[in-house]
C-alpha cells in the first residue's frame, strides 16, 4: 500500500518534469520561429553579384524590422504594420517578381539606385539620377574576385579579374566592380538602349526612364555580373523582405578543406566576421 502510494507520487513528479520541459522546447521553438519571421534572418550569399561588398560565401543578417512588422501570410500586403520605406543606397533582400518567371519568388539582394518619381539613365557606366551623377572616385585598381559560373554540371567557382571603383551614392561611398569582361556590352555601359524595350514599373522616354509609384530601381554593386533592374525592370516594393545588416560569417568555398589529424575545417575569411554592410 506504501509503495503504491510513493510509487504514484514518482509517476506524477516525473509527468511533471517530462511535460514541464515539453513546454519548454515548445516556447523556445516559438521564440526562434517569431525571431526568423518578425526580427532578423540568416541567408547565404550564393553568388557574386554584389562583389565586392558581399562575397560568396558571406552568411549574413537581414533585419526585418527595418520597414514595418511583417505579415508571414499575405504577399500582396506584405506588412502588418508599416513605418518606413527602402532609402537609396541601402542594401535589401526580396523575392524575386513573378515576371521574372523560373526565377520567381526566390531570395535575391540588391542595392536600391532609384526610387518612385526619381528618372533614371546610365552613360557611360555613371548612373545619373534625376539628370546628377553618382559621382565615381578612387577609380582603376584591378582586383582578383571568386566568381560562381553555371554549367551544365551545376556550379563552378573561378577567378576573375574587375576593376574596383568607389560610387557616392546619397552621402555614402560604397565599392562596385565593373568588369572589363563586359565592357562592351552596351547594356552595362549605357541604359536604356531605346525607349521602345517596356520594362515592369518603368515609363521610358528620351533616354531615360522613370520609376513609378510602388517601384524601386535595384543593382549590383558588380555592375558587369549583375542580373537587375537594367534586364528586368523595377521591383515592386512589397516584394522587399528586410535590410541587410551585417556579415556573421565567411567560409571560402574556392579553398580545398583543410585537415587536422581526423579533424576537417573550412576555410574561413576571418577579415569578414562581424563586419557591417555599407
Amino acid at each position: 500500500m506504501i509503495r503504491t502510494k510513493l510509487d504514484k507520487i514518482s509517476n506524477k513528479k516525473y509527468k511533471n518534469i517530462f511535460f514541464g520541459k515539453f513546454w519548454y522546447i515548445i516556447l523556445a521553438f516559438i521564440l526562434a520561429f517569431s525571431l526568423r519571421v518578425f526580427i532578423v534572418e540568416p541567408f547565404q550569399i550564393p553568388s557574386s553579384s554584389m562583389v565586392p561588398t558581399l562575397l560568396i560565401g558571406d552568411h549574413i543578417f537581414v533585419s526585418k524590422l527595418s520597414y514595418g512588422i511583417i505579415n508571414p501570410l499575405s504577399k500582396i500586403k506584405p506588412f502588418i504594420i508599416k513605418w518606413s520605406t527602402p532609402k537609396i543606397g541601402e542594401i535589401v533582400v526580396f523575392d524575386a517578381p513573378e515576371y521574372l518567371k523560373y526565377k520567381k519568388n526566390e531570395s535575391w539582394i540588391k542595392r536600391v539606385i532609384a526610387v518612385p518619381g526619381q528618372t533614371i539613365s546610365i552613360k557611360d557606366s555613371i548612373v545619373h539620377v534625376d539628370g546628377n551623377p553618382y559621382p565615381h572616385i578612387n577609380k582603376n585598381k584591378i582586383i582578383t574576385y571568386i566568381n560562381s559560373s553555371l554549367t551544365s554540371f551545376g556550379s563552378i567557382l573561378k577567378e576573375e579579374q574587375a576593376v574596383r571603383i568607389t560610387e557616392h551614392i546619397s552621402q555614402i561611398n560604397h565599392n562596385i566592380l565593373f568588369n572589363p569582361l563586359y565592357s562592351n556590352c552596351n547594356i552595362r555601359g549605357n541604359w536604356p538602349l531605346n525607349n521602345k524595350v517596356v520594362y515592369p514599373g518603368l515609363k521610358c522616354e528620351d533616354n531615360k526612364c522613370k520609376i513609378l509609384d510602388n517601384y524601386l530601381f535595384v543593382m549590383g554593386d558588380n555592375r558587369g555580373n549583375s542580373a537587375d533592374s537594367r534586364f528586368w525592370g523595377a521591383l515592386p516594393i512589397n516584394m522587399i523582405k528586410a535590410k541587410a545588416i551585417f556579415v556573421w560569417m565567411n567560409v571560402d568555398s574556392s579553398k580545398k578543406l583543410f585537415k587536422i589529424k581526423q579533424f576537417i575545417f573550412p576555410n574561413f575569411r576571418f577579415k569578414r566576421w562581424f563586419s557591417w554592410i555599407i
